[in-house]
C-alpha cells in the first residue's frame, strides 16, 4: 500500500482522451477506462472518484504525465494528491 492513500490511479493523457486505470491500495485493478476529452466526460469520471473515495478526495493519489490542463486543475481543486510523472 503507498501510505496514506486508499487508492491509486495512473492517467495516460490522449489527444482525444484519456486512459485511465484505478486501483485499490493493494494493487488490485479495479478500473481501466477511457474518459473522453469533455467537460462531461472529465464530471463523470471526477464523481466516480468521490464516490469510489466515499467523498475523501484526499485518499486518492493520482499520477499524470502533464503539469496543467481541465483534468488536473478539476482533480487539485476537488481535493485529489496528484503527482505529475515523466512520461518516458
Amino acid at each position: 500500500m503507498v501510505e496514506g492513500f486508499r487508492h491509486l490511479v495512473g492517467i495516460d493523457w490522449g489527444e482525444e482522451s484519456y486512459q485511465v486505470c484505478v486501483l485499490d491500495a493493494g494493487g488490485k485493478v479495479l478500473k481501466e477506462r477511457l474518459v473522453e476529452h469533455s467537460g462531461q466526460g472529465l464530471g463523470r469520471f471526477v464523481d466516480e472518484l468521490l464516490k469510489l473515495s466515499q467523498a475523501e478526495p484526499q485518499t486518492v493519489a493520482v499520477a499524470i504525465e502533464t503539469t496543467r490542463g481541465a483534468m488536473i486543475e478539476t482533480l487539485i481543486e476537488k481535493g485529489f494528491a496528484v503527482f505529475t510523472i515523466n512520461p518516458k
